[in-house]
């Protein structure tokens, strides 16, 4: 996880075979947004995900709005230990095994969040468009 997306992948995103932009979509998603979790290479991707919101094109500007909106709410890894001391000290040993330090985890996590931030703050009005639709969504369901 965490690598940014081979240039084959992101011509697959605009092929004009339907399968093709579904399967790199879904490799773009596992590769920079996985489980709620985003990653370094995450901030670099998104002026591409915001260049293909508007292009015209046979890419699914949906999907890629989705992805955008789940950056946008997702979390590097292990800055949830920070509020779990239970999590924290099951991952601390987990890491001190392999040699790495949590703090110096949450460290990089929270470098990751503000380059993912910065990036995101580039293009308020495209991130509010990709936001919309969730809150739309979300304010269905309270009703």
């Amino acid at each position: 996880m965490g690598q940014l997306p081979t240039s084959r992948r992101c011509f697959a995103l605009i092929s004009d075979d339907a399968g093709h932009r579904e399967f790199a979509c879904l490799l773009l998603h596992q590769t920079i947004w996985h489980q709620g979790n985003v990653y370094s290479a995450t901030s670099a991707a998104i002026p591409f995900l915001y260049n293909l919101l508007e292009a015209d094109g046979p890419h699914d500007k949906e999907a890629i709005a989705g992805l955008i909106a789940a950056i946008a709410n997702g979390q590097p890894a292990f800055l949830h230990c920070e509020t779990d001391p239970k999590e924290a000290a099951r991952w601390r040993a987990i890491l001190l095994k392999a040699g790495q330090s949590l703090d110096a985890m949450i460290a990089e996590g929270h470098q990751v969040a503000e380059a993912i931030r910065r990036q995101l703050a580039r293009r308020p009005d495209l991130l509010s468009f990709c936001l919309q639709p969730r809150l739309d969504a979300e304010a269905e369901e309270s009703d």
